[in-house]
């Protein structure tokens, strides 16, 4: 085995188990190391040499905590020119791989001499092939030089991970000496001297490229963009998920729109992007075209002379940073006259002014005395376009301001606007003619003019289009009211363009002032778009509805909430005690008299029922009793005593609460003498500077009203007792955790990286010395490339987010992601290790680069998503997501990727199939291989055999490795090799490219910690003196330390769910997360099942379900007139509750608040979301309209069907409805597999008991009957015949009834598990006892009509002919019937249900067949049910009358009786046939079904019964009828005979 087992982990585990106690070593993190990357160059390849650095972006908002995950690949993205020479100072010494395995070097020898990771992984390959190599050569470097022939090293002798990482923590402002950037990809002949393109100017809405406009050509293509439905479309057109605009994590680092347009915050702080090559600095762009990009992220300015934010030293300001020129006067584009007037005003610092501004005029007045002298009285300046090719800025020589006095521009482009006057031939406007209110607003006024991309071949004919009044110019509709002007006259933004009839109002806020439809990202930008201002703050008041408004602050002497004028939340609080649990001691007065605030805990030494006081008489600390309060007397100074006067001027202003002394004015008390013009003793406190002292300073802050409590806790459950009082430990003592040391990490000072020499020579990039001389080179992360990371690369820009329907806890899914164009070929890849209990929520940043620069545009592009599991690599399921717009050289792409439960397809696809995504518009879910690249993965990929190949780049094989290997091609063995994880924890080793040592371990349920050392907290749940339901949710709920402000005041929650097996009344689950309160919920009923002060781990808490811990619903506690208050005020009624129910421990409203009863009678209330829906990510696969749950919105580790009545099964596929009962359904919940046949439950029991005795005596009575009508005597007519075959009949019914109760046991008990008998089972006995059961009934009906046609006919009845008919009508029955029940076995099929590991029989009815199964039983069954009860009464009443007829004495009731009595054995019969059909016919049409299988008794019972007539058969048909029975006896009497000749033969014979 590798050595890197013993060097990578060692774990110990010693288990003293009469102690418990676990002694755990873990493994030592040691490193890090410079493992280059990528070193096997390849002629055609420019990247090579490659760190790599995870980029973590963590955001916790109220305490939910977003991750969004970046791996950065820092590579030598250009040719080294020069040859690398071996410099032997570098290396200590060289080996071949025979030297070193002689030697006993191991993997993990390599990878602490910083040797490269390709060469590691060929070593860790020839030491598991034993071989013997010569070829291989090993460079030992000496520090601090690395690579493959030691040829780099860093400019500061530190790791690069160390060296990385410092960049990140480190926020400066840019260097200004830091290389200009250039997008290089596009002919462009650029309008600005001394500037170059930025890929941010393509398609930004104005013309950077002069003549051409090769920036903007094909970019209508982007406004005429249609988006998918659940799509959000961003203002330049491009579409994204919705569930990436404006998502729950901070807006700012969450943009899915490249130009921003899905958030509010437009850009982010320069010094943040100075040295972080994210998606939020590097991946995005501006969306106000009057601002330009500064070339280091995402940092905006102005590039107007004179404005606040003047963009200073900018690759796209060089027009206004005479820098670059200053020693060049002659500059094309700067005339003297423009320079010499930025001189005279003072434009320059004065350190330029010295260098630069004395080459052209002595001083200030020199140069403004030349500007008059030389100049013309009105110039341009810069003489070139400044913006979008047509826009020039003009200056008057006389002007003493630093900003432009006028613009020229293009008359055809900008025909609304009206000229002030013409300079060298251009057409002019004087800025005062704008109407600006600032300077910077200068670019905003030629938005509107018309796009000169838009002239040819351009329709606004379109519905998605809007044309501009009184011009040609046409904008996309989703452009109106999005608060940026696009038309003159603002029409975009105004009423008149109908925003509220746009088919896009999910995501526009509809004002109510005015019929205007605002973009989201206007709400609460603190400028009223709406005429009323709704969509901003107008209250003042920091709660704006319910939702937000916590239990604590209702009625608390101040208006946090107003829902009106008279219905505030200190409205109507007469039920509402002033001192209760949330105001008592808080230190705020919510009471008049500050009665809340007396005998607390405080700095200031008062007797009971005093408050503090600062006298204005002797300046002296005093206590006032609480009768002088709020009395109209001011005894203490700054009026403390009477606070009603300031609270009433300033409500909102809590700090004013000082009151100046003989005045009305309140104050801050920390500036009282300062703000107060205070007499007597006051001036005196001032003077003295008593202020200092801290009773008077502790005073002060006692005034303070909101200072303190605004962050005080919204729900207090230390008040309330824990329940249950009892908790057990798990454990019987303590877990005793040891680690091993961790090799401390090197750290770089910063100080001494900024005065190095070669430091921030790279943008973005690491600098890098290379070869003997140390040339410097950078390492540049994927958005650059060049020897300095100068040029712009062309990408893809990848953001996407996993869900999964159902995935168990210890599932971890790894993704492949393929740029691919459409002949095949692999471009780039990437590797993301998804494990759903630790990742949830996190989004990947991903970057894919095309294989050449620049991309093919004549191809297509595909992103290729492969899914698997990561444990035994498993497929799962794919996604193809096209490429489009490949104009743009940043493809920004976001994607919200459902996992499947199970696998879902898997494709080989034609090279038409692949030719097809040029015409593709939706993500595919589907596995994605050309042929091509299959065969190149059966004959030249060189993975590891315990892994997968996905192709190749660059000739290397593309690798997913199992979780005991790592590397490109799976060869080195991970830390996972020996699992760290305890108790049967699952090992997942992280990325190799980031870190070889680190891991995560996926714990089973029971367990967690980083090891799984933990011992989840059991909770055993007992269910009492209530019915038992099949399912049930556990809400779990940790109580955590809230703003009262805080929009977000639900409680964090996790809602578990749970199927309750039938034979079960104590439920146990397992919590890992630290929890205070836990409801469980039936149906819309609630009760408390646990509240703990104090989260404690690893307990076993025992609790129940019973009608005490029941909490009802306000409607059922309050009258209807307090329950249809308007919610403001029903709510204060709540401690009214506690109040009149004593016994009561907790209530709700179903609304907001589930509220806790505290011991002295007070309402404890917290905000509760009884409105949950994890509708499954809206993939519902439950059938019968069964509803999916799932115990978490977008990560869930268990979904579940929450069946409706009269269905069950795992996705609600079984039914007990109606003719549906089977006895699968009835009886097979009550069979367990871990049982033998005596243990199993008592319904199984009896089952087995009454069928064996059904079995038995319908076996003897049948074959009785059977004798019986066999007889030639019997059969004289038809009649005896359909009772002969019924005699048949009804046996088969015993012995397949007999069948089918085993093979339901046998198969639950899975002791018969082969799928093909299970099918054929499945498949046939039903359909066949369905058959039987029929046909039975008909014959039988047969033998009534028949009775009847020889009572109707009398002597005419032709007895031949009746018995030549009967032989062919039960030939016709027998087909008919199996004819009518052919859809059953049709319909048909074997599941496994794998959360119960049972194997169901499902029949799965489409409507129309479920209507024709329903229809042919109630045929089936009631026709001959109803033939046999009308064909009776009509042969006694017929022959009753014909016998009457016959004999005048007799009357018809005599008669009757008579007939009654002769024919006594038809009446007898046909009445038992009723009789033990009314079973079936009650059951068949109940009005409800069996609704759980604790319901089986009645259903039992009802299907046995169906049982009976077959077992009677002998009793119905023969004991009942005399001529019967007496055939019967001589059939009895000869077989008797036969027998007794058989056992004594005659001996003469």
């Amino acid at each position: 085995m590798n050595s890197l087992l013993t060097l990578i982990i060692i774990i110990n585990i010693i288990i003293i188990t009469n102690f418990n106690i676990f002694v755990i070593a873990y493994p030592t993190e040691w490193g890090p190391f410079n493992n280059l990357h990528e070193t096997e160059v390849i002629s055609t390849r420019l990247d090579h040499d490659c760190f790599y650095g995870m980029l973590k972006e963590e955001i916790k908002r109220d305490e939910k905590l977003f991750v969004i995950k970046q791996l950065v690949e820092y590579c030598i993205r250009s040719s080294i020119e020069e040859e690398i020479h071996l410099n032997t100072a570098s290396i200590s010494s060289t080996s071949t791989f025979n030297e070193l395995k002689q030697k006993h070097i191991t993997v993990q020898h390599l990878i602490q001499w910083s040797t490269p990771i390709d060469l590691i992984e060929h070593y860790s390959r020839f030491l598991l092939d034993n071989t013997f190599s010569t070829k291989d050569q090993f460079y030992n470097c000496t520090s601090p030089w690395f690579g493959p022939f030691c040829q780099y090293q860093l400019i500061l002798t530190v790791p690069f991970p160390t060296y990385i990482q410092a960049m990140l923590d480190s926020d400066s402002d840019p260097t200004p000496y830091r290389n200009i950037t250039c997008y290089n990809h596009m002919k462009c002949n650029y309008s600005i001297p001394l500037g170059c393109l930025d890929w941010r100017d393509i398609c930004d809405g104005k013309v950077d490229c002069v003549n051409s406009g090769e920036d903007e050509k094909h970019c209508l293509d982007l406004e005429l963009n249609h988006c998918r439905e659940n799509e959000y479309q961003c203002r330049n057109g491009m579409c994204i998920d919705e569930e990436f605009m404006m998502d729950d994590i901070i807006d700012s680092f969450n943009m899915g729109c490249l130009d921003r347009t899905d958030t509010k915050y437009l850009s982010i702080d320069q010094k943040y992007c100075t040295n972080r090559a994210n998606f939020h600095c590097e991946d995005s762009m501006l969306q106000d075209l009057s601002k330009l990009n500064s070339g280091y992220g995402q940092y905006s300015c102005y590039p107007i002379p004179g404005s606040k934010d003047y963009c200073p030293f900018n690759q796209q300001n060089p027009m206004f940073d005479l820098l670059f020129s200053r020693h060049n006067p002659h500059t094309q584009g700067y005339s003297l006259c423009f320079k010499i007037l930025l001189c005279a005003l003072n434009w320059f610092s004065f350190e330029i002014s010295n260098t630069y501004c004395k080459t052209l005029c002595h001083n200030k007045q020199q140069c403004r005395t030349e500007t008059l002298q030389q100049c013309s009285s009105a110039f341009i300046g810069p003489t070139f376009p400044v913006w979008d090719n047509h826009v020039r800025f003009g200056y008057f020589s006389n002007q003493t301001s630093n900003n432009p006095q006028f613009v020229c521009y293009d008359q055809d482009l900008c025909p609304f606007l009206i000229s002030t006057l013409s300079v060298d031939n251009y057409t002019c406007i004087h800025v005062h003619q704008l109407n600006l209110t600032e300077s910077f607003d200068l670019y905003k006024s030629f938005i509107p003019c018309h796009r000169s991309y838009q002239t040819k071949n351009y329709n606004c004919s379109q519905s998605t289009m809007l044309q501009c009044p009184k011009t040609t110019k046409c904008i996309s509709k989703r452009r109106i009211m999005d608060g940026y002007v696009d038309c003159p006259d603002a029409f975009d933004e105004s009423i008149l363009a109908n925003s509220c009839d746009l088919d896009d109002q999910k995501y526009r806020f509809r004002c109510t002032s005015e019929k205007k439809c605002i973009r989201h990202t206007m709400v609460g930008d603190e400028i009223k778009q709406c005429l009323g201002g709704e969509d901003e703050d107008s209250t003042g008041l920091k709660i704006k509805n319910m939702y937000h408004l916590p239990f604590s602050l209702l009625c608390d002497n101040f208006v946090h909430f107003k829902l009106s004028e008279n219905d505030t939340d200190e409205t109507h609080c007469d039920q509402w005690p002033c001192v209760n649990h949330y105001t008592r001691c808080n230190g705020v007065w919510n009471c008049p008299n500050g009665i809340d605030e007396v005998n607390c805990s405080s700095p200031f030494s008062c007797p009971p029922n005093h408050h503090p006081c600062l006298s204005w008489k002797t300046s002296k600390m005093n206590c006032l009793h609480i009768d002088y309060i709020n009395d109209g007397t001011v005894d203490c100074l700054g009026a403390t005593d009477e606070r009603s006067l300031c609270r009433s001027l300033y409500p909102d202003q809590s700090y004013k609460r000082y009151r100046c002394w003989n005045d009305t004015e309140c104050v801050n008390p920390a500036v009282s003498c300062l703000l107060c013009n205070e007499l007597d003793k006051s001036i005196e406190l001032c003077q003295t500077n008593n202020l200092n002292n801290d009773h008077v300073a502790n005073y002060l802050n006692y005034m303070m009203d909101i200072h303190f409590y605004m962050y005080s806790e919204s729900f207090f459950h230390l008040i309330l007792d824990n329940y249950p009082p009892m908790q057990v430990s798990l454990l019987s003592s303590s877990s005793k955790y040891i680690q091993s040391t961790k090799i401390a990490n090197s750290t770089l000072n910063l100080n001494d990286y900024r005065s190095n020499q070669y430091a921030q020579s790279c943008n973005q990039g690491i600098d890098i010395l290379v070869g003997q001389n140390q040339t410097l080179y950078c390492l540049c992360p994927s958005t650059y490339y060049g020897r300095f990371c100068q040029y712009q690369n062309q990408r893809v820009s990848l953001t996407i987010q996993l869900r999964q329907q159902n995935l168990v806890q210890q599932h971890v899914i790894s993704l492949i992601v393929r740029l691919v164009d459409h002949t095949g070929i692999i471009h780039s890849f990437q590797q993301i290790t998804y494990i759903p209990i630790i990742d949830c929520d996190t989004k990947y940043n991903i970057h894919l680069l095309y294989h050449h620069r620049p991309k093919h545009m004549d191809k297509n592009y595909t992103i290729y998503i492969d899914a698997y599991e990561k444990v035994n690599l498993h497929y799962r399921t794919s996604w193809l997501l096209p490429i489009e717009f490949l104009f743009l050289p940043v493809n920004r792409m976001n994607a919200v990727l459902i996992i499947p439960l199970q696998q879902d397809c898997q494709i080989i696809c034609s090279s038409q199939y692949l030719q097809s995504l040029k015409f593709q518009h939706h993500i595919h879910s589907c596995q994605c291989l050309s042929n091509q690249l299959l065969l190149m993965n059966e004959h030249k990929c060189n993975c590891s055999q315990d892994s997968l190949c996905f192709g190749f780049v660059n000739n290397r094989s593309i690798c997913l490795c199992s979780i005991n290997k790592i590397g490109p091609l799976c060869y080195i063995n991970s830390t996972c090799q020996i699992n760290p994880c305890l108790h049967n924890g699952i090992c997942i080793p992280d990325d190799y490219r980031v870190s070889i040592t680190k891991y995560a371990c996926t714990c089973p349920d029971g367990y967690s910690g980083r090891h799984c050392e933990q011992r989840d907290v059991k909770i055993d749940i007992l269910f009492s003196n209530i019915p038992i339901p099949q399912t049930f949710l556990i809400h779990v709920i940790r109580i955590i330390k809230r703003n009262l402000f805080s929009l977000d005041q639900f409680q964090p929650r996790l809602t578990m769910f749970h199927k309750i097996p039938y034979d079960q009344t104590l439920i146990t689950i397992y919590i890992s997360i630290e929890f205070h309160l836990i409801f469980a919920q039936i149906n819309t009923n609630y009760y408390l099942l646990v509240l703990q002060h104090i989260y404690q781990s690893s307990i076993n808490i025992s609790t129940q379900i019973s009608p005490s811990q029941y909490c009802p619903q306000i409607d059922e506690l309050l009258n209807k007139t307090i329950v249809n208050y308007p919610k403001i005020n029903r709510i204060k009624y709540y401690h009214l509750i506690c109040r009149q129910y004593s016994h009561l421990m907790c209530f709700h409203d179903n609304d907001l608040f589930m509220c806790l009863c505290t011991k002295e009678k007070y309402a404890n209330c917290f905000h509760f979301n009884f409105t949950m829906n994890y509708n499954c990510l809206g993939q519902n696969d439950c059938l019968n309209d069964g509803q999916c749950f799932q115990n978490h919105p977008h990560c869930p580790t268990k979904t579940m069907c929450v069946c409706p009545d009269c269905f069950y099964g795992d996705k609600c596929q079984l039914t007990t409805r109606h003719f549906g009962l089977s006895l699968d359904a009835i009886l097979g919940y009550h069979i367990h597999s871990h049982l033998s046949i005596t243990q199993q439950t008592m319904p199984v029991q009896i089952s087995l008991i009454l069928a064996t005795l059904i079995f038995i005596i319908g076996i003897i009575t049948g074959f009785l009957s059977n004798l019986t009508f066999h007889s030639e005597a019997t059969r004289i007519i038809g009649c005896g015949f359909y009772l002969f075959i019924s005699s048949i009949t009804s046996m088969m019914i015993i012995i397949f009834s007999y069948i089918k109760l085993w093979f339901l046991i046998l198969s639950q008990m899975n002791i018969i598990v082969g799928r093909s008998i299970l099918w054929i089972n499945c498949i046939s006995i039903d359909f066949i006892l369905r058959s039987l059961l029929a046909t039975t009934d008909w014959i039988h009906s047969c033998v009534t009509i028949e009775r009847f046609l020889i009572v109707y006919f009398g002597i005419q009845f032709d007895k031949t002919k009746s018995r030549k008919y009967s032989k062919f009508i039960i030939i016709f029955i027998l087909i008919l019937t199996t004819l009518s029940f052919l859809h059953d076995p049709l319909h048909r099929r074997i599941i496994h249900n794998v959360e119960e590991q049972r194997t169901w029989c499902l029949v799965d009815f489409q409507l129309k067949t479920e209507i024709y199964n329903r229809s042919i039983n109630i045929f089936h069954f009631l026709t001959p049910f109803l033939l046999n009860i009308i064909l009776v009464i009509a042969i006694i009443i017929l022959t009753a009358k014909r016998h009457t007829a016959a004999k005048k004495q007799t009357t018809f009731e005599e008669q009757l009786k008579s007939e009654l009595y002769h024919h006594k054995h038809l009446i007898i019969s046909a009445i038992l046939l009723v009789i033990l059909a009314l079973p079936r016919l009650i059951i068949s049409f109940l009005p409800n079904c069996m609704k759980s299988p604790r319901e089986y008794k009645i259903y039992l019972v009802g299907y046995f019964l169906s049982f009976v007539p077959p077992v009677l058969h002998f009793f119905i048909f023969v004991l009942t009828s005399d001529i019967y029975t007496k055939e019967f006896k001589i059939v009895i009497r000869r077989k008797w005979t036969q027998i007794k000749r058989c056992a004594r033969p005659n001996p003469s014979l």
